[in-house]
């Protein structure tokens, strides 16, 4: 007999791990939040990491792809071209990860396959395409306007 999954309990969960659910886990975490991320993907960068079409690139300068928060993350990545190319902008939100250190609290190929609001404990329930169970007083979609 198969046993179900234990739920998993946060502050924050997190859907999305490309521009802004990378900013969003920093920051919750910074704050001292229970955070976690969920990521359908293999892997962070949202619509940069999905989207890897011959060509891919922007059509604007960098500055709109870049995170200003922290001098150190900004004085240390150097964008090659004027309107960076998709593996560019993946590049830079990996180094960004890693900098940041949000990469573990991120739950991959974990899409959101289901979620319910529960207002007599103000909770949200989440199962996963991994199969988790989680719980979290406030859900953040982070899922982006581009995917």
């Amino acid at each position: 007999m198969m046993t179900e999954p234990q739920t998993e309990h946060f502050d924050i969960i997190v859907v999305g791990a490309g521009l802004g659910g990378i900013y969003a886990l920093h920051s919750f975490s910074q704050q001292g939040y229970k955070v976690i991320g969920v990521e359908q993907a293999n892997q962070l960068g949202g619509v940069w990491n999905l989207n890897r079409y011959p060509g891919s690139r922007v059509d604007i300068e960098p500055v709109i792809y870049s995170y200003y928060f922290s001098d150190e993350l900004y004085r240390d990545w150097r964008w090659r071209d004027r309107y960076p190319t998709q593996p560019e902008i993946l590049n830079y939100l990996n180094h960004v990860a890693d900098m940041l250190d949000v990469r573990r609290l991120i739950r991959f190929n974990a899409g959101v396959i289901g979620a319910n609001w529960r207002p007599e404990v103000e909770r949200y329930d989440l199962n996963t395409a991994d199969g988790r169970k989680l719980s979290c007083r406030f859900l953040v979609m982070a899922t982006g306007n581009l995917t």
